[in-house]
């Protein structure tokens, strides 16, 4: 099973990129956490143009299904209104949480998913 941590390569690729910051449209916050536009969970890979920079904030929103477009380019992006909040991606996350919870999945751990 391929490691849950992103390659230092693609790392320096996308800090250098977004210049350290949130990729989420006119987000002037500092990037905390790495984040795969195509869950890690399911696709098992780091391809350098599924991996975003989120400041905290988006990041928690993008795991609660609330971007709308999310595989698109950051600069689509925006948040749902209540009634397209609810997705699968949102579904996939909450059982991995929950997983992690019950320690079965020892991998997902860390700030790059």
């Amino acid at each position: 099973m391929p490691s849950r941590n992103v390659y230092k390569k693609i790392k320096n690729i996308i800090s250098e990129k977004f210049r350290g910051r949130c990729a989420f449209p006119n987000c002037k916050w500092p990037a905390t956490n790495l984040h795969h536009t195509k869950r890690f969970s399911i696709v098992k890979r780091h391809l350098l143009e599924e991996i975003v920079p989120l400041c905290k904030i988006h990041h928690e929103l993008a795991h609660a299904g609330l971007i709308k477009n999310e595989e698109g380019p950051p600069d689509k992006w925006e948040l749902k209104n209540f009634e397209e909040a609810y997705t699968a991606k949102a579904a996939v996350d909450k059982a991995a949480r929950a997983k992690r919870k019950m320690g079965i999945d020892k991998g997902i751990m860390g700030g790059t998913n």
